[in-house]
């Protein structure tokens, strides 16, 4: 199975992205839009693995998780990687709450190595992907328009209290994805004391 780990976009954040999804269809640039449904931010892909290894991955997602308390997560501006001149993947960044998620990511990528899954050689940068370039774009006036118009543009603020482990499934229509685990961020808040002794 192919698995991947990730932050789930509420359903009611995920329509805030409707907008610039239309204008990009409208602007008939050589994209691959991500659908609305599909939106989600990856904290580590982890390629093709077997149920055996499922279950350590899940067992090392549980520990992680118990170190974190929920945060807010919140979606503001888009970019581009690698560079607007070569334009790969359209995204939206993180404003509230990147710390949080490079956090994760860092265990993450200390704990799944120790599992044999090689360290992501890039610097993480939470993001949620909109889109991806098919082809070289020759001239891409519209696409730079759009960010200027986008860059201040707030998404969506939402509360991230799990985060799940994925199965994408390839499909010629496009991916399906299954939550295979989700894992609770369950970091117990100490315990305060009042009086006097």
């Amino acid at each position: 199975m192919r698995v991947f780990i990730s932050v789930e976009i509420p359903e009611g954040a995920k329509e805030k992205f409707t907008s610039i999804n239309n204008l990009l269809r409208r602007n008939n640039l050589p994209l691959k839009l991500v659908r609305i449904g599909n939106l989600h931010l990856t904290l580590k892909f982890l390629g093709e693995i077997s149920e055996e290894r499922l279950k350590e991955i899940i067992k090392s997602c549980q520990i992680i998780g118990q170190q974190f308390s929920p945060f807010s997560l919140s979606f503001k501006g888009i970019g581009i990687f690698p560079s607007i001149k070569e334009p790969r993947v359209i995204w939206a960044g993180v404003e509230e709450g990147a710390e949080g998620l490079k956090k994760i990511n860092r265990l993450l990528e200390e704990e799944l190595e120790k599992k044999d899954f090689p360290r992501e050689e890039r610097e993480f940068q939470g993001h949620l992907t909109i889109a991806r370039v098919k082809r070289p774009m020759i001239r891409n006036e519209a696409l730079k328009d759009l960010i200027r118009k986008f860059e201040d543009y707030q998404f969506c603020s939402f509360p991230v209290s799990y985060f799940n482990v994925m199965e994408s499934q390839l499909k010629k229509e496009g991916p399906i994805y299954t939550c295979l685990k989700e894992i609770k961020l369950a970091r117990l808040k100490p315990r305060t004391t009042s009086g006097s002794i």
